[in-house]
């Protein structure tokens, strides 16, 4: 684990590194060459500040929380598709992964130590190189810096990128012309609930321009075939962006990919590449044929972050839970926490039904703990057997919240979900000492159910068997044995599973 002090500033966290100081504002910039991940050179004055482009250099790691923040703002994506070589070619953006212990399959969000994929969609140079970040004095993750032209450094902080532009024009004697007629798309994911519903194919248009956008027309294909030409109208300013849909496409029976191309931009052959080209994927949702949904959530390390809730297809809310309490742990008071595994069952009615599973992250970096797997799942499950299907943790990287639609064909064997909604417990009284009682409520039947205890760490600290009867009852709980501080209480039982938190006092 690595040996971190994190810092706040602002709304932003920053992460320090045992480096003694930052370069100082106005000093000269060291000259550098780096190699990106494509195995493309850059070489910082002959490259770029010899030819008068200004650069900005992000300076981050993979597993850096606030550095993905600062990353999924695409503020520099931005800065990129609007001034970058593709567009007017008057500024650079560069990203330099810091860290010398990092490696590729982080970069792609696929390593031991990562916040997510840092690749895809990236259409600035990379470079992997720890020398970079010293030859820079990197004192903390991230560090952004502005570079002008005569090689001063100046450090702008995690700005978006209009912001960008104008420190450089207040610290560089800088004047940016930008391009006028600029739109860009980017891909997009639409799903159908079940087979053979309609789908309105959908996609983000983007003014990447100087001038407002006004008007675009777009194509839609299939292949190499022609299927829609849209002509978009409205009024967006400089970075601003709206859904533009197509038509509707009627009985969608399979999997289909469709490219989306930008023709014109305010009525001029837009000759910008960025972004001219994107695609839509259609999927339709995972069938799921068992009569109960299992919701497992495996928090990350600030689990008050953290809150989901499963709707219907008439967005009627029918579980939620969140945001989860925040602890002790081994952070100190305030987190972080270890991370802890809940799981929810939901019974459903007879029948095929739609629903989606929303989950949200109030810091926007989603639920990704560096080598451990955090993260949600969606399972059918077989309450006969204790058997799931589906049964895998997904998406943690998913920033500040993420939709999982799917559909579900029941034989409507189990609880109704009315029925179900209505039973639940409690801890009395919550914080407790040494004695304390489980109240239930609504119980549908009598039957066994399997107690646990589990502390901060995961651990589990206690474990028995209990019966709980039909209707309302209660169960002395004992925690005579523990230590003070935070645990959860787990109630598992063949129709019955629930998760409560409880403060343990002296």
């Amino acid at each position: 684990m690595k040996k971190l002090t994190v810092l706040m500033l602002s709304v932003l966290y920053f992460v320090s590194i045992d480096v003694c100081a930052q370069m100082a504002d106005g000093s000269t910039v060291p000259d550098f060459t780096g190699t990106d991940i494509n195995g493309n050179s850059h070489t910082l004055y002959a490259d770029y500040l010899d030819q008068g482009i200004p650069v900005v250099i992000d300076v981050s790691a993979t597993w850096c929380g606030p550095c993905w923040s600062y990353h999924e703002t695409h503020a520099l994506k931005d800065l990129y598709n609007t001034y970058g070589p593709d567009a007017s070619n008057e500024i650079a953006v560069l990203f330099v992964e810091g860290d010398g212990n990092t490696t590729q399959a982080d970069l792609e969000g696929t390593g031991s130590s990562t916040s997510g994929d840092w690749i895809t969609g990236t259409p600035y140079p990379i470079i992997d190189d720890a020398s970079i970040a010293s030859t820079l004095q990197i004192a903390y993750y991230p560090t952004v810096y502005g570079i002008c032209p005569d090689g001063k450094i100046y450090e702008f902080g995690t700005k978006t990128a209009t912001q960008l532009v104008g420190l450089f024009e207040s610290k560089c004697n800088f004047t940016s012309a930008g391009t006028s007629d600029n739109a860009g798309i980017s891909d997009n994911l639409n799903k159908v609930c079940i087979s053979g519903e309609s789908v309105t194919p959908s996609i983000e248009i983007k003014n990447f321009g100087t001038n407002n956008l006004t008007s675009a027309t777009l194509e839609l294909l299939e292949g190499d075939n022609s299927v829609e030409t849209k002509d978009w109208s409205g009024n967006l300013s400089s970075l601003a962006n709206e859904t533009v849909e197509f038509s509707t496409i009627n009985d969608v029976t399979s999997n289909t990919t469709y490219s989306v191309k930008i023709v014109t931009a305010n009525g001029n052959t837009d000759s910008y590449t960025v972004g001219n080209e994107a695609n839509i994927a259609v999927e339709i949702a995972p069938m799921e044929t068992e009569n109960t949904i299992k919701i497992t959530i495996v928090t990350d390390n600030y689990p008050g972050e953290t809150k989901w809730d499963l709707k219907d297809d008439n967005g009627n809310i029918l579980k939620s839970f969140g945001p989860y309490q925040q602890g002790t742990g081994f952070g100190g008071s305030g987190g972080p926490d270890a991370m802890q595994t809940f799981e929810y069952f939901v019974a459903i009615p007879e029948g095929i039904k739609c629903y989606e599973l929303n989950v949200y992250d109030s810091f926007g970096d989603g639920m990704r703990i560096s080598n451990i797997q955090s993260g949600y799942s969606i399972s059918g499950h077989n309450v006969a057997s204790g058997t799931d299907v589906i049964n895998q943790l997904v998406k943690p990287n998913f920033g500040t919240s993420v939709k999982e639609i799917f559909a579900l064909n029941s034989d409507g064997n189990s609880l109704s979900l009315s029925e179900q909604s209505k039973s639940d417990f409690t801890i009395f009284p919550n914080p407790t000492n040494d004695n304390a009682k489980l109240i239930f409520t609504n119980i549908m039947d009598s039957e066994k159910a399997e107690l646990s205890i589990v502390n901060v760490l995961g651990e589990i600290v206690f474990e028995d068997d209990i019966d709980i009867t039909k209707g309302n009852n209660e169960i002395p709980l004992d925690l005579i044995h523990l230590k003070s501080g935070l645990y959860t209480v787990n109630i598992l039982s063949s129709s019955f599973n629930q998760s409560k938190n409880i403060i343990k006092i002296d």
